[in-house]
């Protein structure tokens, strides 16, 4: 299992491009209330990312480490496993941008699906993956 359970891309406003999460067995719907609790802290503090590239929030239990695409100006957003390590996850975090960066260079999010799909080892048949698109 992954050490990470949900990524989200934002726009700068904390407005929603990409959410992907895993559920655990018996779950019916993803976490709406932590996806609007990270919507409002990206809206509500101004984040220096040229100062502190990664920034470590956490939301009611849930560890999250943020940081901001260059290419995209977009905020990526990871929650985590608890019992992680912040080196290992800046380590997959390093990797989730370079892979939305190439994705994002292509105008083709439908890659950084199927990456992240291989990431949180999750096959598309067992339907416990969600991945909207959200588009102007």
């Amino acid at each position: 299992m992954s050490d990470i359970n949900c990524v989200y891309v934002l726009d700068h406003t904390g407005g929603i491009i990409y959410s992907c999460e895993t559920f655990i067995q018996g779950s019916s719907e993803f976490d709406s209330a932590l996806l609007s609790g990270i919507s409002s802290i990206v809206k509500s503090f101004n984040f220096d990312f040229k100062k502190r590239p990664i920034e470590i929030v956490e939301i009611s239990y849930n560890n999250l480490i943020l940081t901001l695409d260059d290419l995209s100006n977009h905020i990526i957003v990871l929650k985590y496993n608890r019992d992680s390590t912040e080196k290992k996850i800046t380590k997959e975090l390093d990797k989730i941008v370079k892979q939305y960066q190439n994705s994002y260079k292509q105008n083709s999010l439908q890659n950084f699906a199927k990456y992240m799909n291989k990431i949180l080892r999750i096959e598309d048949s067992k339907g416990e993956l969600i991945h909207n698109f959200l588009t102007d």
